[in-house]
């Protein structure tokens, strides 16, 4: 079947503002007239959602890498079968806050399963969905961290520290240059949100 919608993501490191681009390119689409929705990278299915109150309990620290692996993996599969497929097909503009790019990043490099065996796992639970384009929200690891500290409580990803966290935004950095400007845009989130939402806005109508 041919594809009729696009599937956006942003990426990028704890704190950088993903939620907030989302929300105002979601917001910017509509009132162009675009059928553009916004669905949340685990917790966008009923199964999903359950998932993530696993993944992300403080009461989980001994989870096993490999176990924190295969639930992301396993809400992805839900996701891309009872949603973003099939709203795709239909001709929607999904957004999504954080994809398979994520699990490279996080999972493959931060806790160090191997970027090989995610990209496998990702070609599975997504059927070999790929997005269209990846906003990479990039801000310094403290940056992050300081914005996210203003939250009166940090889940289990946002508590790992420093150092991972500047693990995972030098990985995020690997990927886009690997990308070599494909699909992968990267926006300098530092600056002020409506900065970083104008230049989302002015990248996306050049494609």
């Amino acid at each position: 079947m041919a594809k009729k919608g696009l599937l956006i993501t942003f990426e990028g490191g704890d704190g950088v503002g993903k939620t907030t681009q989302v929300q105002l390119l979601c917001d910017f689409l509509q009132k162009q007239g675009k059928k553009s929705k916004i669905v949340h990278a685990v917790s966008g299915t009923r199964i999903g959602g359950k998932i993530r109150d696993i993944l992300l309990d403080n009461g989980n620290k001994e989870m096993q890498t490999l176990t924190e692996v295969l639930l992301f993996q396993a809400a992805r599969a839900q996701l891309y079968r009872e949603v973003i497929a099939p709203g795709v097909e239909k001709g929607e503009i999904i957004l999504m806050d954080r994809g398979p790019d994520s699990s490279v990043v996080y999972q493959g490099v931060a806790r160090g399963i191997g970027t090989t065996l995610i990209k496998k796992l990702n070609k599975i639970s997504t059927e070999g969905i790929q997005p269209d384009v990846t906003f990479l929200l990039d801000a310094p690891a403290k940056v992050g961290l300081q914005r996210i500290q203003k939250v009166e409580e940090l889940d289990r990803l946002e508590e790992a520290g420093l150092k991972f966290h500047q693990q995972v935004r030098q990985a995020y950095l690997k990927l886009y240059r690997a990308d070599g400007g494909k699909r992968m845009i990267k926006i300098d989130a530092t600056r002020s949100v409506e900065e970083v939402h104008q230049q989302v806005i002015t990248k996306l109508e050049q494609l």
